[in-house]
């Protein structure tokens, strides 16, 4: 029995990779991986200064928020939890240098929109998120933005990076944009998503590239009527149908 779904996810790493892929330069930009909730929350403490434009992916109930909007630096905070940002927003109504939005975490032009330019980002979605989501978080960030620290809290991430003992960095590398942030625009942020080794990330790219009339995201979504997953087909159909409805609505007007 063939694995059709182990071999689409090499081929897919190899088309993923390539969006972007520029010289590596020395970064700039400091990672910290922390596995408990303490460590998170004491670095939304004690690392931003007023100065900062704190940038948080993935709220939730806002204990980290509440340590961050203490500093006095700008904070962005997004979540895709309604009922999350609803709360918060009513909690912290008072504090004009706080925004709150609900979106989620690889909406990269969302963000980009509210926070063009952060310094520090903090990224919880979920301490046992797998580590190929934390990582797909990770990568995004990388790529849209220059901050000076990155602070993730990540389980499985920590665990990893604690066996590491040597890191040989490749030649090549998509994780930094050299001129400009890459994905900031919703074309090329949903393309790279649709290349993703994560049904569940191509799902989330085919529903918004079904809003995109323009001819690389319709071009993507055809290809994505054949995706080997099931769920990401079913999703690539319906967003091909609403696209081919609204259309068809505009020639009847």
């Amino acid at each position: 029995m063939t694995d059709t779904n182990g071999q689409y996810s090499d081929h897919a790493n190899v088309e993923f990779q390539k969006h972007g892929r520029l010289s590596v330069e020395s970064s700039a930009t400091q990672i910290i991986v922390v596995s408990a909730k303490e460590s998170f929350r004491n670095l939304a403490k004690t690392l931003p200064a007023p100065a900062d434009d704190v940038l948080e992916i993935g709220c939730s109930t806002g204990e980290a928020t509440r340590q961050l909007a203490k500093t006095g630096a700008r904070v962005c905070a997004v979540d895709k939890s309604t009922s999350f940002v609803e709360a918060l927003q009513d909690e912290l109504h008072d504090a004009d240098h706080v925004t709150l939005a609900c979106l989620d975490g690889r909406n990269i032009p969302g963000i980009a929109a509210l926070a063009p330019s952060p310094t520090i980002i903090f990224i919880d979605i979920g301490g046992d998120a797998q580590l190929d989501l934390v990582a797909l978080q990770l990568r995004l960030v990388m790529r849209a933005f220059r901050p000076h620290t990155i602070v993730v809290r990540s389980f499985e991430m920590a665990t990893l990076s604690s066996l590491v003992s040597q890191v040989e960095p490749p030649q090549l590398s998509g994780l930094h944009p050299s001129e400009r942030p890459l994905g900031v625009d919703m074309l090329s942020n949903l393309l790279d998503l649709s290349q993703s080794t994560s049904s569940d990330t191509r799902c989330f790219a085919a529903n918004r590239l079904g809003t995109i009339s323009e001819e690389a995201a319709q071009i993507r979504l055809r290809q994505m009527l054949t995706d080997p997953h099931k769920q990401v087909r079913r999703a690539a159909e319906r967003a091909s149908q609403k696209f081919a409805s609204a259309n068809q609505d505009v020639t009847n007007e």
